[in-house]
């Protein structure tokens, strides 16, 4: 971002928007995830992404487009930007509640005691290991990874998930920007600004774990035809892979006194996993929006992406 042209267009842009009108805007490089467009403002009538050019010339017609499909996106109007038009958007009727401040405590007690673990609800376990509160210890690298594995063994029994590793699974903060950038960035993490800068930097690295096993029984006590389907493994997940199926009947009217009754089956993939995992999403919101899907009596999107009611509250 540093000595981008036009950095000074955008930045005048941002200004604009918050003196002028009280709009909070959203530059694009500050972030690992929007890439369409320069900037978002967020207005009263919902987001708008802009293009910024010194010279309205020099706009490109395709990025234009991109623009225009992101704007139908985020309407609910169309698919979202790329070539799979069965990626939507859909809202949840459902209040978005997480244990951030679980990972707020982390990153406060791992920057002075190198390494911090805990029982997540939602058959989770937390743990933290921050690069400056090792050194402050006087930790080398094994010694780091021992207290991490140790804390982290303690934390899972603790959450009562001390059971076969084939069964699981995890996310990792660690390269995030690599890794996936569908992600929320971790500058927007409702955590104090250094703590973010960390995070960013890999100089604090954390780890979400949980049973699969575990998971599925909660959807199913909760009265949701669950059943974990991959198969034992401690290999890492990898994208599309499917973990747990969900099943339901839908009965719609058909003629007259007569109804139809359709079956209907979900499949829960590593990137709703990894979002309920890396976000700490507060377990019985993730069920809730996962039933509010299921129980919907038209037909969704082939590979709808949730967002919950006020989501964005939650992130900066």
């Amino acid at each position: 971002m540093a000595g981008k042209e036009g950095l000074i267009a955008e930045r005048e842009c941002v200004d604009q928007a918050w003196k002028a009108r009280g709009e909070f805007a959203l530059l694009h490089d500050l972030t690992n995830c929007l890439r369409i467009g320069d900037v978002t403002v967020f207005t009263a009538a919902g987001p708008e992404v802009m293009e910024i050019k010194s010279s309205p010339e020099r706009r490109s017609p395709a990025q234009l487009q991109r623009i225009a499909a992101a704007q139908r996106a985020l309407q609910a109007l169309g698919p979202l930007p790329g070539d799979n038009r069965g990626h939507r958007l859909y809202d949840l009727n459902v209040t978005f509640e997480t244990h951030l401040d679980l990972l707020r405590l982390a990153t406060e007690r791992a920057s002075t005691d190198g390494v911090f673990a805990t029982r997540v609800p939602g058959d989770r376990a937390l743990v933290m290991a921050d690069l400056y509160g090792c050194n402050r210890q006087g930790w080398n690298s094994s010694e780091m990874t021992e207290r991490v594995q140790r804390q982290l063994a303690a934390a899972q029994r603790r959450a009562g998930i001390n059971g076969e590793r084939e069964y699981m699974v995890s996310a990792t903060s660690l390269d995030s920007v690599a890794r996936d950038p569908l992600r929320v960035p971790f500058a927007a993490y409702p955590l104090d600004p250094i703590a973010c800068a960390r995070l960013i930097g890999d100089l604090s690295v954390f780890v979400i774990v949980t049973s699969g096993l575990d998971l599925a029984d909660a959807l199913y006590d909760s009265g949701i035809d669950a059943t974990w389907v991959r198969e034992p493994s401690t290999a890492d997940l990898i994208p599309g892979e499917v973990l747990i199926e969900l099943r339901s009947t839908v009965t719609e009217p058909f003629i007259g006194t007569v109804v139809m009754q359709r079956d209907r089956m979900m499949q829960l993939c590593r990137s709703e996993m990894d979002r309920y995992l890396i976000e700490l999403i507060e377990q019985r919101s993730w069920i809730e929006g996962i039933r509010y899907l299921m129980a919907l009596d038209k037909l969704m999107p082939r590979q709808p992406w949730p967002c919950y009611r006020d989501e964005y509250l939650t992130w900066a």
